[in-house]
């Protein structure tokens, strides 16, 4: 792998893969939910998991959020919806099973969000 196949997010290098670039765009969907005021996402941290490209837009998506929300909805229809209720799920699972004393939990997944 050549330099212009990794790029530098936070000091870590990634290979610029097809799962790699599903993840982040999966992540910037649940970054800008954050501030959908009628789901309440609670992901706060999905954010800090975005490259350069787009932590600025979603530096634009807090003060323009309807317009974000109509973008994604336009190129992946149901997809905006489809992963905010996914993380909201996924937490509540995650969540209910430490208050129930669980010990180790790991996530095994192919990388394609």
């Amino acid at each position: 792998m050549n330099d212009s196949q990794k790029r530098n997010v936070k000091g870590w290098l990634f290979p610029k893969t097809k799962a790699t670039v599903s993840a982040e765009v999966v992540t910037a969907f649940r970054a800008v939910g954050v501030y959908d005021s009628k789901i309440k996402n609670p992901d706060k941290l999905a954010v800090n998991f975005l490259g350069p490209k787009y932590q600025m837009v979603n530096s634009f998506a807090k003060r323009m959020h309807y317009v974000f929300k109509r973008a994604i909805e336009f190129k992946v229809p149901g997809g905006y919806w489809y992963f905010q209720a996914r993380t909201k799920h996924f937490d509540t699972v995650f969540l209910d099973a430490v208050e129930k004393g669980i010990e180790q939990c790991v996530f095994l997944g192919a990388g394609y969000d």
